[in-house]
């Protein structure tokens, strides 16, 4: 049994420790973290190091999706740090640059039905400035908890179980229909809605969102009604999926100052923008 076991250690070491050395630069540990059968994009991971004496920059990620980009974070003057493309990743010499969950990071986009699962690897080629192509592999991993991924943008919250990209997917169709100076609340996910709070020019509300297979639509601007699991029937969602996002609103919220909370409520009426 001892050997069995040291053999199974032994197999499961590369992929907790996989990386491609070149002269100049070392790739550890590309990964990217397994995605919900809806998501639209996943994220991916690694650490790079420059090992040379002349610095480098990492241009692009190309792998087979419609659309790979580099992404890094910017917080503006309120303390909200929301993900912005990035058009490359210098790494000077003698630095180890970490593109990890909450940081820099690369965007696979239009996965179209087909998530990332665990033990899969999708080949990507890294661009560099001096190095040129190198060929790497990113290793899905199975995803602990529900805060990594895209924690920190606009709160960073999430509910525990669902995908940390839907949260910038659906935050960028609101922002499309509200404007980007929108201060967006934490986000609360059941199935394929999601219930986002929001700020702008004085007014406050909830947002109703539904994701399908063209990515996620703004359904409707609410206030406090856009808490409450008999809303959600009415929009279409099946009993067990409306109480879940009530329960996941319910405790996301519950962190919130009892003014931000009255200020999500206090939006009058309802302002339909898609047929729910």
């Amino acid at each position: 049994m001892k050997h069995l076991a040291l053999a199974l250690a032994l197999l499961a070491l590369p992929a907790a420790a996989h990386e491609v050395t070149t002269d100049s630069l070392v790739i550890d540990h590309p990964y990217a973290l397994e995605t919900v059968a809806t998501a639209m994009s996943g994220a991916g991971y690694m650490t790079i190091t420059n090992t040379g004496s002349a610095p480098d920059r990492l241009l692009e990620v190309r792998a087979d999706f419609p659309r790979v980009t580099l992404h890094g974070t910017e917080t503006d003057a309120q303390g909200v740090t929301r993900m912005i493309p990035v058009e490359g990743i210098e790494i000077a010499p003698g630095e180890t640059v970490t593109l990890a969950p909450g940081g820099m990071h690369v965007m696979f986009m239009g996965l179209d039905g087909d998530p990332f699962e665990e033990g899969e690897r999708i080949p990507a080629t890294l661009v560099f400035e001096r190095a040129g192509e190198i060929g790497v592999e990113f290793w899905v991993e199975p995803r602990e908890g529900g805060m990594t991924g895209h924690e920190g943008h606009d709160h960073g919250s999430i509910a525990p179980g669902h995908d940390p990209v839907m949260l910038a997917e659906a935050q960028a169709a609101l922002r499309d229909v509200l404007g980007a100076d929108t201060i967006l609340g934490p986000a609360a996910f059941a199935g394929n809605a999601a219930v986002l709070p929001w700020k702008i020019a004085g007014e406050a509300g909830r947002a109703f969102l539904r994701q399908e297979a063209g990515g996620w639509s703004v359904i409707l601007l609410s206030g406090e009604s856009l808490r409450f699991a008999a809303t959600f029937r009415v929009l279409g969602m099946s009993p067990r999926l409306a109480a879940e996002l009530e329960a996941s609103i319910a405790a996301i919220e519950a962190d919130l100052d009892g003014t931000q909370r009255v200020a999500h409520d206090a939006f009058v009426g309802t302002l339909m923008l898609v047929d729910g």
